[in-house]
């Protein structure tokens, strides 16, 4: 079984985020809070689906988010709270992850940053319950 995850959030320079357009980009929120929330809600999915006793790899295409990851913190403080969020997720699931950097142009997931979300079958169910933090500041899609 393969226990990799890819995550990404969107281009910097799009309009095209899960995001609301209030708010997020506030209070030093920014591109790189954006891909760290992007493997928090993936951690969501895996732990709200059950996963258990597991070390993932996750792939993302922002080196900076992978090398916070690594350190266990980050200069910024929002990036710090997603950090904490995810280690008490990962704590309770008994899970551990590998974050690993993977180019943009083969990161199987930099599709959904263009807008593309694949066939309907190929979408991840069921839908998650996202961290209060974050429930104001998610569209649903």
């Amino acid at each position: 079984m393969d226990n990799s995850c890819d995550c990404e959030a969107a281009r910097a320079n799009r309009d095209e985020l899960p995001l609301s357009a209030e708010g997020w980009k506030t209070d030093g929120r920014d591109i790189g809070w954006v891909e760290a929330t992007a493997i928090e809600l993936a951690i969501s999915w895996l732990t709200q689906c059950g996963w258990r006793n597991a070390c993932i790899k996750i792939h993302c295409d922002n080196a900076s988010v992978i090398t916070s990851f690594w350190k266990g913190r980050s200069r910024n403080p929002p990036w710090n709270n997603s950090i904490c969020r995810i280690s008490l997720s990962l704590t309770a699931a008994n899970l551990t992850i590998n974050p690993t950097y993977v180019p943009s142009a083969i990161n199987k997931a930099d599709h959904l940053s263009r807008g593309l979300s694949g066939p309907e079958s190929l979408r991840i169910e069921p839908c998650i319950i996202a961290p209060l933090e974050l429930s104001s500041l998610i569209i649903e899609v």
